[in-house]
């Protein structure tokens, strides 16, 4: 028997009561969820979940990596867990939820960006951390398509296929009129959603749905130089939109459904928290440091100063001499990431 993923765990955002969003049939509070899609502000995302959680003494899960099944289970189900973070697909939730009633049900919310200036950045991102310098050709090959979509997309959402494989072009055709409409109900009804360029406007929204409290933040894991994003040339823009062509759809939605919430929002109320969060960022040790604050060990290790990423190269530049022989390359170019897929 098919499960009816349609009706199932994850709430329904409708029942919004003063601590947040509740479970429309239990009317118990839930679970809220980070879904952390890669350069949309994800990084500074959680550490203010970080100091939410630190704050009442429970337990914010963060995923650096996409989690196994039963740490997210296990998590679920701890009383101390307030928050979950991380790179967690939409399925996944889904999944979990069904294979153990017990879990919690979910509030998913998200960041969301221009998907050709998350790709871009992205791939930036990624060249901080190469043995060698990937252009964006290169780039893509290793690059999953529609990162946003995919772990956005429910997954009974029925999708067309275009007869490409999956490795390094997208399986699928671009979403129909009908799969569009089924798309935005779902994401109007089950999932918070906060845009990157329009971030504190976004923060907003998530504490009027209870998920965020506080509202002081520095800016997390920032590309400084930013004149590679000026440097694009017609054919790499025509690869770019091949590769992001769902997200950019996904992404026209979201925009509509953020200026609906945000206009649902009383006006004045609306500019004494933009003024509020403005007063707050200027409380925050980044605006006298610099644009840019080193991740806290709990959510990542990054640093501004570039310590990170060197250390890493050099790290993987040491494997490279000590395992380099014909036997074990295949090995070789598994631990240093040459076949890593960037998502």
């Amino acid at each position: 028997m098919d499960i009816d993923y349609r009706h199932g765990p994850l709430v329904k955002l409708a029942a919004v009561s003063s601590h947040g969003y509740v479970d429309a049939v239990t009317e118990l509070p839930v679970l809220p969820v980070f879904v952390h899609l890669p350069k949309t502000g994800g990084s500074t995302m959680m550490s203010m979940i970080h100091q939410d959680a630190q704050a009442q003494h429970l337990h914010a899960r963060f995923y650096g990596n996409p989690p196994a099944y039963w740490d997210l289970l296990k998590h679920a189900d701890d009383p101390q867990t307030q928050y979950l973070a991380g790179h967690v697909s939409i399925e996944q939730l889904q999944d979990i939820a069904w294979e153990d009633p017990r879990a919690r049900s979910f509030v998913p919310f998200t960041m969301l960006r221009d998907p050709r200036a998350r790709f871009i950045s992205h791939w930036h991102w990624a060249n901080n951390y190469a043995l060698e310098q990937l252009t964006l050709q290169q780039y893509a090959k290793r690059a999953l398509p529609n990162t946003m979509f995919h772990m956005l997309a429910p997954r009974w959402l029925e999708l067309s296929y275009n007869g490409v494989d999956g490795i390094n072009h997208e399986p699928f055709q671009p979403l129909d009129s009908e799969q569009l409409q089924q798309l935005r109900e779902f994401l109007e009804q089950r999932v918070v959603i906060g845009l990157t360029e329009r971030f504190d406007e976004s923060l907003v929204l998530l504490q009027a749905a209870g998920l965020v409290h506080n509202m002081s933040y520095g800016h997390h894991k920032v590309n400084l130089d930013r004149n590679y994003a000026h440097n694009i040339t017609a054919d790499e823009e025509k690869l770019i939109d091949s590769m992001t062509l769902l997200d950019q759809q996904l992404y026209h939605i979201a925009q509509e459904i953020f200026d609906e919430r945000l206009a649902q929002l009383d006006p004045v109320v609306l500019l004494k928290s933009l003024d509020h969060i403005k007063q707050a960022k200027q409380q925050h040790p980044s605006v006298t440091a610099s644009k840019c604050v080193d991740d806290d060990p709990a959510y990542g290790r990054y640093t501004c100063d570039g310590n990170f990423a060197a250390t890493t190269k050099k790290h993987a530049k040491a494997h490279h001499k000590r395992l380099e022989s014909g036997v074990q390359i295949d090995l070789l170019n598994l631990l240093i990431g040459r076949f890593y897929r960037y998502y």
